[in-house]
């Protein structure tokens, strides 16, 4: 193996340890009991839900994703594909559909939310008084402001309904569990997607979340992958993104 096919296959390995579908079967073993709607929002949302439909069959699922990143759901999901890294009409539309499915669960009501990176600016639902023009001129000006994403993520809590625990403040239901693929130092989930799947203040429902799978993830398949061929391996635990 040549020193390129090498690096290639460490590389390789990395990536496959945080794929969407690897990552959400992984987490949802025989205890997982069955929800009642499963919702995915983020750039591995479609992955995520190949995962949870395959596991739990025929549930009703909201799959929220990047332009081109919805292929192979089943057809029993509802897809809508909107903007990133700057949000557009489309991503309105996710918002509003996310909180409408959310309220709309009834009382003994288990919700699956499954979360990646990029559901800020793919889902959105602004507070009264702001538009999509505030939202795109606010993203815009964060891409290019050097602020670390959590910082960039607070500010975009500030303009939403359903960001930093604002969609499940709509949830009436008995139990939600959220499951994450982290794209942000600290795998913070109060950071990731700017807070779309957090819980609010206090919940009145049982409320639980893992993370799946994040940078941390990729760095120990890759030292595996390394070290199987014979490679010597120096951790270094700083943050890499």
């Amino acid at each position: 193996m040549t020193g390129r096919d090498a690096a290639l296959a460490i590389w390789r390995a990395g990536v496959e340890a945080v794929g969407g579908h690897a990552a959400t079967a992984a987490a949802l073993g025989p205890q997982c009991p069955r929800p009642d709607l499963i919702l995915a929002v983020g750039k591995a949302a479609g992955a995520m839900a190949r995962a949870a439909l395959d596991r739990f069959g025929a549930v009703p699922a909201l799959v929220v994703t990047k332009d081109g990143h919805g292929a192979d759901l089943s057809p029993q999901a509802r897809l809508i594909e909107a903007a990133h890294p700057v949000p557009d009409a489309r991503s309105l539309a996710a918002g509003r559909a996310l909180r409408e499915a959310v309220a709309a669960l009834g009382p003994e009501a288990r919700l699956l939310l499954l979360v990646s990176g990029g559901a800020s600016s793919l889902a959105e639902d602004p507070v009264p008084g702001k538009t999509l023009g505030d939202l795109a001129a606010l993203n815009r000006h964060l891409l290019a402001s050097g602020l670390d994403i959590g910082a960039m993520n607070a500010e975009r809590r500030k303009l939403s309904r359903i960001k930093g625990g604002g969609l499940l403040g709509y949830f009436k239901g008995a139990a939600v569990q959220v499951l994450a693929i982290s794209d942000v130092p600290g795998d913070d989930l109060a950071v990731i997607g700017s807070g779309i799947g957090a819980a609010p203040p206090q919940p009145h429902f049982a409320f639980g979340a893992r993370i799946v799978a994040g940078n941390t993830t990729a760095r120990a398949a890759a030292a595996r992958a390394a070290r199987g061929m014979g490679l010597t391996v120096l951790a270094d635990e700083e943050a890499l993104h």
